[in-house]
């Protein structure tokens, strides 16, 4: 399989620093909930935002924050899309986090002031 995506991704033979980086990728993408494996299959796990419970958003919110530095909104928004492995930041994954950034705020992990949020907890 790894030879397999290392040939999509193009790369003409799977050498060992491609395998173990490709690996790397893999176990992050089940961190993140993108993929799941199954002993010998992978397969899909996410596939739209829609999947994901508003927690594990404010989680995600976390990972891609650094507690007292201060952030646009729509710039969290859109490192925390692609953290989740989604291209393209559409109104769905918008409005998603739209909603888990008002739930932090009203749980006290995020503080805001106007368009900018801080991580506090």
């Amino acid at each position: 399989m790894m030879k397999q995506v290392a040939e999509e991704i193009g790369y003409k033979r799977l050498g060992s620093n491609i395998n173990k980086t490709l690996k790397g990728h893999m176990r992050a993408a089940i961190r993140r909930q993108i993929i799941e494996a199954d002993g010998n299959e992978i397969r899909a796990l996410t596939g739209s935002i829609t999947e994901y419970e508003r927690d594990e958003l404010r989680d995600v919110l976390s990972s891609v924050m650094r507690k007292g530095t201060v952030y646009d909104r729509q710039e969290v928004i859109t490192t925390a899309t692609h953290y989740l492995g989604f291209r393209r930041v559409t109104e769905s994954v918008r409005k998603a986090f739209k909603s888990a950034i008002t739930s932090a705020i009203r749980q006290d992990i995020l503080d805001y002031d106007g368009q900018e949020i801080w991580r506090i907890a």
